[in-house]
């Protein structure tokens, strides 16, 4: 079987498929898409890349964010075994009151997703961050 995809689909990451999702999703909801802000992809990335560095899942104490940004929420996602993909953890977020109230804040204007794959307290994990801010 043959699947042809859009060139932009076929080479969308997957933390940029993610923003698409969420943003697919604001938009059912009635409220506007986020802009992807770089800055906010590489602190989302780099959290989850320190928690599994320090084989932590969970909330900081700071959202470690550019100083540019001066309203931010995140929201935190982790799945064991093999890579879940989007759909799986949007609908997570989405089932979650506390992560759902985030992703549907009309505040929030700028995004930015990031996850990493690895071994957290031994078991395979892909863990996901996300940022959401406004300026």
């Amino acid at each position: 079987m043959l699947v042809l995809l859009p060139a932009a689909a076929a080479t969308a990451s997957p933390s940029h498929s993610m923003l698409a999702r969420v943003n697919a999703y604001r938009v059912a909801h009635g409220v506007p898409r986020l802009h992807n802000a770089r800055a906010l992809d590489r602190s989302a990335h780099g959290y989850a890349e320190w928690m599994l560095k320090h084989q932590f899942f969970g909330h900081d104490n700071h959202i470690h964010v550019s100083r540019r940004f001066h309203y931010v929420g995140e929201v935190l996602a982790y799945h064991t075994g093999e890579f879940p993909g989007v759909g799986l953890m949007l609908t997570a977020w989405e089932n979650s009151p506390e992560h759902n109230s985030i992703l549907l804040d009309r505040t929030y204007v700028d995004g930015g997703f990031g996850f990493v794959e690895g071994r957290l307290h031994g078991q395979r994990v892909t863990l996901w961050v996300g940022h959401l801010a406004r300026r």
